[in-house]
């Protein structure tokens, strides 16, 4: 859609507050027209004492106002386990809209944290994780865990639990009070046998057992794929 500017008037040159680089008058006037007349958009941009972001700065602006009212709206208890994670891994774990398979972030749900992704970011496993009891993904992929705590079992809404990529040799039997997980990945460790656990996980979809050192299958396999339940070896 064509914009006509007015004619024969020399406009000043402004340039972004935030990174200095120039702003065309003729984004201003299409980004702001329809706020008011071209009268008053051509005295704003004249105006001395004013200051402009480019749009780029602008959305940027806006995008960090609405994720530090996400990290506000947490509870006193995550914002502070949030902080002792980041200080003891001493990375930055930013706000992602979703826990994907190289993530290193959280998500954010009705003021819970939801989500956590620490790919290729720890070399034992954070016992502030336990901690956040909303958590529904959780995506440990490509550390050095050798162990899985027993408190795994504390992650009561856990769906999504992703563990490929470790070493693991065993898992805790605890591991089948996760009620509520539909997922877990176990592939690429170091695994020689799966714990009798397999019956417990009710909501259990899919199991990745993919490049592991397994001697012998869950007697009962047939069994279980029959339930429903899909097994990747």
């Amino acid at each position: 859609m064509s914009y006509k500017f007015p004619e024969n008037q020399k406009f000043r040159n402004r340039i972004c507050f935030h990174c200095k680089k120039n702003i065309d008058i003729g984004d201003f006037f299409v980004t702001n027209k329809s706020i008011c007349d071209i009268e008053r958009l051509i005295q704003l941009w004249e105006n001395e004492r004013l200051e402009f972001y480019c749009c780029l700065c602008y959305d940027r602006y806006l995008e960090n106002e609405t994720l530090t009212k996400l990290i506000t709206s947490l509870s006193e208890k995550e914002q502070e386990i949030l902080k002792l994670l980041k200080l003891k891994l001493s990375i930055d774990i930013p706000i992602v809209k979703q826990i994907q398979y190289n993530t290193v972030g959280i998500t954010i749900q009705n003021k819970h944290i939801t989500g956590l992704g620490l790919f290729r970011s720890i070399n034992s496993f954070p016992e502030e994780i336990i901690m956040l009891t909303s958590l529904e993904r959780l995506n440990l992929a490509w550390n050095s865990l050798k162990i899985l705590p027993k408190s795994i079992c504390n992650l009561h809404h856990l769906k999504e639990l992703d563990l490929i990529g470790n070493k693991l040799t065993s898992l805790p039997k605890e591991i089948g009070k996760l009620s509520c997980l539909k997922e877990l990945d176990i592939s690429f460790n170091e695994l020689t046998s799966i714990p009798n656990i397999l019956e417990e996980l009710k909501s259990l979809k899919i199991l990745n057992l993919i490049k592991n050192k397994l001697a012998t299958l869950p007697e009962n396999i047939k069994e279980l794929e029959s339930r429903g339940l899909k097994i990747l070896l």
